[in-house]
């Protein structure tokens, strides 16, 4: 088995993320998820990686077969002015509702509590899901409060799905095609978006065209190594997020047709004996290994399906009638026209070559959309496959004008997208550059009282280094003091116990503040006034926020 540099060096990346988000999570469940032996962690796993990189030198010309071409100088053109542009978007603090949520928010609080645990109640119930990614979080948090070294991370695994791409594309297409197909996929306004955030979806992309990659590698010389490191990074897949399984069962049918079966349950069991321990917990803490699938209420249905309140009325009535506006839209609308090209395969010059490809995007394509919740970030993990089909129509059909006008759809898709980043990020921009203060922007797109942050200052001096639960607050990365949730511990309290006993439980507990979103003492605690006023005494006001001290007017 040999691999060339840009092999290793993806091999080597994905693996050292992976090793260091899996031991950090054991570290956790072990109690053991200490600022300083997360960073001791990390930086072992640092020191290995880079020894296994720089043991041998690069072999001398590894890169020397792309020579000086225009198209591939204007291609890395484009590679360079978007990194650049994602780069200084990313540059703003983080604003996103999902990162803030919990991809950030997670790994905070166990750092707090130096204990990867389940977190009982609705507000974190992705607590036990597959968490790969919140691990590598935690290692850049252990470094960086701020949560821009998580974002950073982010970024930096949207340049190593690029690279995954190419190589992926370099199986069917020439250097030059291969290199465009990475382009196209890193261009588009999703890319974008995601690189200036600590969400997880590129992450879940790199390992998704590394699984690709290795699976179609092995299919091409039949060395089982390549099938082995597919199946890793399959597993870290699945270990970063549920919807991994979809491509699981893709890859898994391309398999049992392709190759003898044997191989396909070695494929198999090696991808989820990496994920196990993420599925175990979720099933010892709430009796289901895929929680919340399975166990969400049927009513919340209702904001994903259109206002069905059960699964079989939407397959029945609605999810076969939306399928073909949701063909078009995820593989031209959301992303750029040249993916268009893929309804242009049959007319390719040995189009044969292109229908294992084809067979996996519209097989993921059927069961990504049997999920109500269907996300374009979700569908991101597939585009590699949707541009090497496009891209090889366009290096294959011989007609002059359809060249010209594919390569004009190309060119407009790769503009607009970077001319409509720059107008949606626009404040986003002003606020790097010092036009925007800081404070504006976040007081923008931080509404309470989903999102607390502390703009005065007066919140964390009045706490200083006292213990505060926190109630009907959502994201809670900008908390600045120790906190625990209402949420975490409320089926432990009484809820027809009086102010009196409730205070004097919640002092005994360690709780000095109660900070409340929304409501005041009283609606929270379901009871009058005046016998709440007597045990929780208002401090402090602000912004939507209210701050308790706990049995203070007695």
């Amino acid at each position: 088995m040999k691999i060339n540099f840009l092999q290793k060096l993806l091999i080597a990346w994905g693996i050292f993320w992976g090793v260091l988000g899996i031991g950090l999570y054991f570290l956790g469940l072990l109690g053991l998820f200490y600022q300083n032996i997360v960073i001791a962690y990390g930086l072992i796993c640092f020191v290995v990686l880079v020894y296994f990189l720089f043991k041998q030198s690069p072999p001398a010309g590894e890169f020397s077969a792309i020579k000086k071409d225009w198209v591939v100088g204007v291609i890395l053109i484009g590679f360079l002015a978007f990194a650049v542009l994602n780069f200084l978007i990313l540059l703003a603090p983080e604003v996103g509702f999902d990162a803030l949520w919990y991809h950030l928010t997670l790994p905070k609080i166990y750092l707090m509590t130096y204990h990867v645990s389940y977190l009982p109640g609705g507000l974190l119930y992705y607590s036990v899901m597959p968490r790969l990614a919140e691990m590598i979080y935690g290692f850049g948090l252990s470094l960086d409060h701020t949560g821009m070294l998580p974002k950073i991370i982010h970024y930096l695994f949207g340049f190593a799905w690029a690279a995954s791409t190419y190589l992926f594309a370099r199986l069917f297409l020439g250097r030059k095609h291969a290199l465009l197909v990475s382009l196209i996929c890193y261009g588009t306004y999703l890319t974008t978006w995601l690189s200036q955030t600590a969400y997880i979806d590129l992450i879940v992309a790199f390992y998704s065209a590394m699984a690709l990659w290795g699976t179609f590698k092995y299919l091409e010389n039949r060395h089982p190594n390549y099938l082995y490191l597919s199946a890793i990074f399959m597993g870290l897949t699945l270990a970063s997020k549920l919807y991994g399984l979809i491509l699981l069962l893709v890859i898994f049918g391309v398999l049992i047709s392709k190759a003898n079966w044997k191989m396909t349950i070695r494929f198999t069991g090696i991808a989820i004996a990496i994920v196990l321990p993420f599925y175990l917990q979720a099933y010892f803490s709430t009796g289901n290994p895929f929680y919340p699938v399975f166990s969400v209420q049927e009513s919340a249905l209702t904001m994903y399906t259109g206002g069905y309140t059960n699964l079989r009325d939407w397959y029945l009535e609605g999810w076969w009638q939306h399928l073909p506006n949701l063909f078009w839209e995820m593989v031209v609308y959301r992303f750029t026209p040249i993916f268009s090209l893929v309804f242009l395969v049959f007319f390719a010059k040995n189009w044969q070559k292109m229908l294992p490809l084809l067979i996996v995007f519209l097989s993921f394509f059927f069961l990504w959309s049997l999920n109500p919740v269907q996300e374009p970030r979700y569908f991101i993990v597939i585009l590699p496959v949707i541009a090497t089909i496009s891209i090889y129509v366009l290096a294959s059909i011989e007609w002059k004008i359809f060249k010209v006008i594919a390569i004009v759809l190309a060119l407009v898709g790769l503009i607009f997208n970077f001319s409509y980043t720059k107008s949606q990020f626009k404040e986003t921009l002003e606020e790097i550059f010092g036009k925007n203060p800081r404070q504006n922007y976040l007081q923008a797109r931080l509404t309470p009282p989903r999102n607390f942050y502390d703009f005065s200052g007066t919140f964390s001096q009045e706490i200083q280094d006292k213990k505060v639960l926190t109630v009907n607050i959502h994201n809670l990365f900008y908390l600045n003091f120790n906190f625990w949730d209402w949420s975490f511990i409320e089926d432990k309290y009484d809820p027809n116990a009086s102010a009196v006993t409730m205070a004097s439980e919640l002092k005994n507990n360690g709780y000095n503040f109660v900070l409340i979103g929304h409501l005041s003492a009283a609606q929270w605690l379901g009871l009058p006034s005046d016998e709440v006023d007597k045990n929780f005494k208002l401090i402090l006001k602000e912004n939507d926020f209210s701050l308790y001290k706990i049995g203070e007017n007695k």
